[in-house]
């Protein structure tokens, strides 16, 4: 169970909103920035220093990338792509917060994920000219935002 302070710990170590970086502090070069968001929240309880104040943390991870594909086979077969990338992001953040939360509290962070789920949310569905030098070639593709969630319970 966390106490007051330890969720005030994992709160600042999750934070991305003003004053604080949502990328690293890496140089990125022209067009090779993060084709990415990872976010993170805490939904729950803590102990308020009571043993026998049991409500559940839950740590809450979601990823979102915007994709294109041509059908909805494609998006199908895509699909696992995605998923295994949004997958090691998620996992590579996770254990990033354990030890961050290991160097400024003290004690190691038990996360147990619970869940997960993911998905498509298409927001354009085109036949536009794909590019100025191919206009003469017409195709039909889908924009999407792919999302993946993942639920953490944390002690």
């Amino acid at each position: 169970m966390l106490t007051t302070n330890e969720i005030d710990v994992i709160g600042n170590l999750l934070n991305t909103t003003w004053g604080k970086a949502s990328t690293t502090n890496e140089q990125f070069p022209l067009a090779t920035a993060k084709q990415y968001s990872l976010s993170a929240n805490l939904q729950g309880g803590t102990a308020f220093d009571d043993p026998e104040y049991t409500d559940k943390c839950n740590l809450i991870v979601k990823y979102m990338t915007v994709v294109t594909f041509c059908s909805d086979q494609e998006a199908a077969i895509e699909r696992r792509k995605f998923k295994r990338e949004a997958v090691e992001m998620c996992a590579s953040a996770i254990k990033q917060l354990k030890v961050d939360f290991k160097d400024v509290a003290g004690r190691a962070l038990k996360i147990k994920q619970e869940h997960d789920n993911d998905g498509f949310e298409v927001f354009y569905t085109g036949s536009d000219p794909v590019s100025h030098y191919t206009s003469g070639y017409h195709g039909s593709f889908k924009r999407a935002y792919y999302r993946y969630t993942v639920t953490y319970d944390v002690a």
